[in-house]
């Protein structure tokens, strides 16, 4: 490979700060930010990065993922406007109401069927259509641009939706029809029987990703592996092969030749960060350590792999063979590297 992209929010796990004492045994990954050249970045969410990394302008607006997730979920339908209306839970909390998504409950397509056909009837009476392709992704179709900003659900799980709600020239409207859904499917028999088998109800939907299918910009990539499906609809609408995230890194270097330019998105590891699931963090970067990093250093040691960028959503880290001729730079745990520096 001449370079690859390696895209892996969640690295640094729940917030600083709050974290236990751990030691960890990473010593690739922190030689990845001891010995790379780092560039501190004004911090962004994981959609906006990933339509970034696909060549995409800036939005003023929503990215619209919703026309770019359709292209995977259900493409007999791509023109016009679409939204993402996917069902969450809303736990209650003294001074707030957190979002849980569908990493935190089961929805089988059946249920999921009865749900969104129950909210059928809030959307149809604002000449709204929903649909339910997949268990967990629900899309409306509008007739017009909603003209609010919303937040996409990556950063609202695990927080207070009262902190991201919508903002703009309709907000209220959005607001109210998201409450509208609230109350229909707290009313839903469904959601009953759910929290009486001890399971956790569908009780909202979560409104985001705006927008039609964009222009394609020019192609970037050689090849994209990843594990979430907006980065496979960005690589549909580019033109750019994708294949699910294999293994590790050496599956990747035996797919692609030597002048490949590789983008690889590693996103699962954002579970934890939201739900501040501490183990869970320490079996990722393992996971990461293991499968990937010790790999990587060794391909570029091996001059296999000329330059690895590496986007935390905090800062990018660039590293080459020369890199690790740094050596008077000190080492230190993965946690020192988790606020933007120069």
């Amino acid at each position: 490979m001449r370079k690859l992209t390696f895209f892996v929010p969640g690295i640094f796990g729940p917030e600083s700060g709050t974290l236990p004492g751990i030691a960890l045994d990473i010593p690739s990954i922190e030689n990845h930010f001891r010995f790379g050249t780092s560039k501190s970045i004004q911090t962004t969410g994981f959609v906006e990065t990933l339509f970034q990394l696909f060549g995409f302008p800036n939005a003023q607006q929503d990215y619209p993922v919703a026309a770019v997730t359709r292209l995977v979920d259900d493409d007999h339908d791509l023109e016009g406007i679409w939204m993402r209306a996917d069902p969450v839970h809303l736990r209650a909390e003294r001074e707030a109401v957190v979002l849980l998504d569908d990493s935190a409950f089961k929805l089988d397509k059946h249920e999921a069927l009865i749900l969104a056909a129950d909210l059928q009837q809030v959307f149809t009476a604002r000449e709204i259509e929903l649909e339910a392709p997949t268990n967990n992704r629900w899309y409306i179709k509008l007739k017009d641009l909603p003209e609010i900003k919303t937040t996409p659900i990556h950063e609202v799980v695990g927080n207070d939706i009262h902190q991201n709600l919508s903002t703009g020239k309709n907000k209220v409207l959005w607001d109210q029809l998201a409450n509208e859904a609230q109350m229909s499917l707290h009313r839903c028999p469904l959601n009953t029987e759910r929290e009486q088998r001890g399971e956790l109800p569908v009780n909202g939907v979560w409104l985001w990703g705006a927008g039609e299918l964009p222009r394609s910009p020019r192609k970037i990539w050689s090849s994209v592996f990843g594990d979430e499906v907006t980065t496979q609809g960005l690589s549909m609408l580019t033109g750019s092969p994708y294949k699910d995230l294999p293994d590790s890194i050496e599956s990747v270097a035996n797919q692609c030749g030597e002048q490949d330019n590789v983008l690889v998105v590693i996103s699962f590891g954002l579970r934890h960060q939201q739900y501040y699931d501490f183990e869970g963090w320490q079996d990722f970067v393992g996971y990461l350590e293991e499968e990937w990093f010790t790999g990587i250093e060794n391909l570029i040691k091996q001059k296999q792999l000329d330059e690895l960028t590496l986007l935390t959503g905090k800062n990018t880290i660039t590293v080459k063979k020369s890199s690790f001729m740094k050596f008077w730079r000190r080492r230190k745990p993965l946690f020192g590297h988790s606020q933007n520096y120069s």
